[in-house]
Parts: structure tokens; C-alpha cells; sequence
């Protein structure tokens, strides 16, 4: 592939990460110097957005605290000894070493918890296919070949250079001073399976054909390198994750990263535009967009994983518990409480996490309504194509679906809490009956049976103890006894309909 020169171009190398910390936090992180003096390490910038739509001026807004929903920060320059920055670096692979100089460390926060950790990067060399192989391998912070080195003079030796990382820059910036995480889920900053983001630009000197430029842009998007070769398709420059916006100039979209790939042309007007006004557009509300989607799909991942990560399985294995236990016959008191108690307690844990999600989603969902980011056409045409290739609306779609059906969860446990509460209260109710009636009977029968014996006894004027006459105080005894003797026979009935109404209604 014929790629030519590359006449400007810069790359961000963005680290997505969560925390549960906020702009407050971010603004109070402080560096104490060997003078005793303290300095903020994250100063607040604003960031230069050009013809925005007022909606969406107002969420990176630095005036409106109300709206603002991302606020950014740069690494203050006056901490750069302190923390072993340089302007100047280089880097080395099997073919070649090449220095690059590092313009500044930014941090965009996002009022969800997911931020981007960015690193302007501007590499000194025009060689297109060299520009591709660095922003490849500055993105793979596993490999070997993404560190970076600077040398205290000329002469240095291998043993004298200092060696650094982009991730080494983040840990010691913010990661120190913040709990903050990578989405690979392992409790800390690899960025081994999830990868950092590429948002560049390259300005050719002159333009490709069709073919050429289609690869070119293929390379540049997906910011990957395989020992496969992608399908055709995939590398044609009409691809529909590329977009033309002007007659020199495309975009195109992974979700590895997004890129503009612009030409020189024979119009000194032109070439002027994107050499100057093109690159603080790129650099102000196109890095705008994309981070606002990127805020949007790692949220989005982050409200769907909690919703799976819901603790309705654990009710589900308290009921096979209780289901296990009421085959067996062992409905007792404590298997009763349990039933109470226990199970309350998780249905009751598991609604407050559906209610904290659905609000979370609610708020996310109206503060981040779809709306038109610029006053632009073809600019809002870009943030349609970073939407639609990071699945915005389909996500959202499947959140919604995710907050009925955990809502629709939570409801159904409430309501067969609510039966099994009763029941349980019915079957105590029923219980309660025997053993009063129980009570009745024998200590009435104790209680009233001698008197009767007396009363006899005075109408009769005889003592009939051991005779015939006995018959006149057990028939007299027998009626309310009976009663009694009916009632503790249908409350055992009852009792053990109850019951087997309860254990229908957990076999459930």
C-alpha cells in the first residue's frame, strides 16, 4: 500500500476509567513540595467548543455548575519535575527509535463516574505507516515496546534512560490520590482487555486513491494490528463506519477509536483551513462529541452490569431452599421465620438496588437526551456515526428493557413476600386457635367440673361420687366441652389447610 507523507497530525491517547469519586474530589487532590507548599495537582480548563447547540454548550459548560456535567482538568505544568514529566520523549521498536513530544496531560470527569484519562501526543516523524505502528503500540500498554524513554544527554547509554509509561503517568497523577479503576474488571489500571482509545488526525500531502485510502482509513479507526486480513468491506473507503464530510476530508469510527483523515489540495484557502481552524475544531467540539458518547456507552455498560449483577439470584436460591425444606415436611418456627425475616431482608436489599439503578438510568437517560451537539450539519452528521457505531440508542434500548424487567422482579418478589407473609400470619392465626381452644378445654373442664359436682350434690342432697348420679355432671359438662372438642378439630383442620396453602405457594 502507497501511503505518502503525513504533512500534520496529532493522536490522543485516551484511558477510560471509572470511580466513585467526584469533581470535588478531583479539584481538592494536592502535592506537597519539598518547600512545605501545596499544590493542586488537576487545574480546571476550559474546554473551546466551536457553534455548539446551547443544550449542549451547557453540559461542558465551566459557567453553569447546574448543567455542567464533565468538567475538565489539565495536569498543572508547574508539578512537571516533581512528577517526571518531560516534553520529550522517544520511543523504540525493531525498526526504529522516534522521538515524540508529549503537549500535555488532560483529565475529563463525568458527573456518572466514568472519566478520561488523555494524552496529546504529536510524533516527530511524517512517515504515515510509522504515525499507525506508534499510536498502535502506545495503545497496547502490555507490550514492551509502549514504554517510553527520555535520556539525561546525548551520550547515554541504554542503562542511563529512564523508563516511563503512559499508565505509569495516570497511576502517578491520579491513580495515588483516587480509587480509580479500568473496566477490566480487575480491581486496578491494565488496560489489558479493554484496550485505551485513539482520537487522531492526519493531514496527507496529497490524496490517495480509493484504495489506498480506504486501508489507510481502516488502519487509523480500528487502531489494531492482526495476523489476519479484514474483509474487503471492511476496508472500503465507502465503509459504513466511514464518512466523507468534505471533498478532502473523512472520518472513520471503531470502537477502537475515531479518526479524520484529511488531504491537501491545490487550494491554498483550503489547505489553510485544515492545517489551522480545522485542528482547534477537532481539538474543541469534535473530542467534545466523542468523549460525550464514550461517557455515554461506558455508562450505559456500567448501568446494564448492575442490573445483571442484581442479587434477585440469591432470593431465588433462598426460595429452592425453602422449597427443599418444605418437601421434606420441615415447615417449623424457624424455618418460618427465616421465611420472614431472611427473605424480607434480601427482597428489601434487592428493591432499594433496583431503585437506585432505575433512578440512576432516569437521570442518565434525561440528562443525556439525544439532542444535535452542533449548529453544523455535516458536524452533527459525525456524532450521529459515533452513536450509531457505538450502539448509543440500541444500549439504551436494552437499559429500558433492563429496568422493566428488574422493576417487574422486584414487584413480583413484593407481591409473593406479601402472600407469604400473610400465609405465614394465617398459619400463626390457625395455630394460636388449637392451642387456646386446648386450653379452654381442659382447664374449664378442670375448673367447672368439680363445681358441677357440688351443685348436684346440694339439689340432690346425697354425696354421688362413685355413683350412678355421676352421669347428671358429665352431661351438663359435655356440651361446651364438645363445643370445644369441634372447635380444636376444625382449627386443626384449618391449620393444615394453611399450611398446605404455604407450601403450595412456596413450591410456586
Amino acid at each position: 500500500m502507497g501511503i505518502c507523507q503525513t504533512e500534520k497530525h496529532f493522536t490522543y491517547i485516551i484511558f477510560p476509567f471509572k470511580t466513585d469519586k467526584t469533581f470535588i474530589d478531583v479539584e481538592n487532590i494536592r502535592f506537597k513540595k519539598s518547600n512545605g507548599k501545596l499544590h493542586a495537582i488537576w487545574e480546571r480548563q476550559a474546554l473551546k467548543l466551536n457553534k455548539p447547540q446551547d443544550d449542549f454548550r451547557l453540559l461542558f459548560d465551566m459557567e453553569n455548575e447546574r448543567r455542567n456535567i464533565v468538567k475538565q482538568y489539565r495536569f498543572n505544568p508547574n508539578l512537571n519535575k516533581d512528577f517526571g514529566v518531560n516534553r520529550q520523549y522517544f520511543a523504540r521498536t525493531k525498526e526504529e527509535e522516534t522521538g515524540m513530544e508529549i503537549e500535555g496531560f488532560n483529565l475529563f470527569l463525568f458527573e456518572t463516574g466514568i472519566g478520561f484519562f488523555t494524552v496529546k501526543m504529536n510524533y516527530q516523524t511524517r512517515e504515515t505507516d510509522r504515525i499507525l505502528e506508534l499510536n498502535y503500540l502506545l495503545s497496547d500498554v502490555k507490550r514492551k515496546e509502549s514504554r517510553l524513554y527520555y535520556e539525561a544527554n546525548e551520550m547515554a547509554t541504554d542503562g542511563e534512560k529512564t523508563y516511563t509509561s503512559l499508565v505509569a503517568f495516570m497511576k502517578k497523577t491520579l491513580a495515588d490520590y483516587l480509587p480509580v479503576y479500568d473496566f477490566d474488571e480487575r480491581d486496578g489500571l491494565d488496560y489489558v482487555d479493554r484496550k485505551p482509545l485513539n482520537f487522531s488526525y492526519y493531514l496527507l500531502q496529497e490524496r490517495l486513491d480509493e484504495e489506498s485510502l480506504g486501508q489507510l482509513m481502516f488502519d487509523a479507526r480500528s487502531n489494531y494490528r492482526a495476523a489476519y486480513k479484514a474483509p474487503d468491506a471492511e476496508k472500503a473507503l465507502r465503509s459504513a463506519n466511514n464518512l466523507q464530510t468534505f471533498e478532502n476530508s473523512y472520518w472513520g469510527i471503531s470502537i477502537n477509536g475515531a479518526t479524520n483523515i484529511s488531504c491537501r489540495t491545490l487550494d491554498e484557502r483550503t489547505d489553510r483551513f485544515f492545517e489551522e481552524e480545522f485542528i482547534q475544531r477537532l481539538q474543541g467540539i469534535y473530542l467534545a462529541m466523542y468523549l460525550n458518547v464514550l461517557n455515554r456507552y461506558f455508562t450505559l455498560k456500567e448501568l446494564r452490569r448492575g442490573y445483571l449483577n442484581l442479587d434477585g439470584a440469591n432470593i431465588y436460591i433462598k426460595e429452592q431452599a425453602f422449597k427443599v425444606a418444605v418437601d421434606k415436611n420441615e415447615i417449623d418456627q424457624k424455618l418460618l421465620k427465616t421465611l420472614e425475616k431472611q427473605e424480607v431482608v434480601q427482597l428489601t436489599k434487592y428493591c432499594e438496588e433496583v431503585k437506585e439503578l432505575n433512578n440512576r438510568a432516569t437521570i442518565f437517560t434525561l440528562k443525556n437526551a439525544k439532542m444535535l451537539p452542533s449548529n453544523v450539519e455535516h458536524v452533527n452528521t459525525v456524532y450521529e456515526l459515533m452513536n450509531r457505531v457505538y450502539e448509543i440508542e440500541e444500549t439504551k434500548q436494552q437499559l429500558e428493557k433492563d429496568r422493566v424487567s428488574a422493576k417487574e422482579i422486584g414487584d413480583s418478589y413484593m407481591r409473593r413476600i406479601n402472600k407469604l407473609s400473610e400465609a405465614v400470619r394465617e398459619l400463626k392465626k390457625a395455630k394460636s386457635e388449637i392451642f387456646i381452644y386446648c386450653l379452654l378445654t381442659i382447664f374449664g373442664f378442670l375448673s367447672t367440673f368439680h363445681d358441677l359436682v357440688e351443685i348436684v350434690e346440694f339439689f340432690l342432697g346425697r354425696v354421688i361420687w362413685n355413683t350412678v348420679y355421676m352421669w347428671i355432671p358429665w352431661t351438663i359438662i359435655a356440651i361446651p366441652v364438645g363445643v370445644l372438642c369441634f372447635k380444636i378439630v376444625e382449627s386443626v383442620r384449618e391449620y393444615s389447610e394453611k399450611k398446605k396453602e404455604l407450601e403450595d405457594l412456596i413450591l410456586q
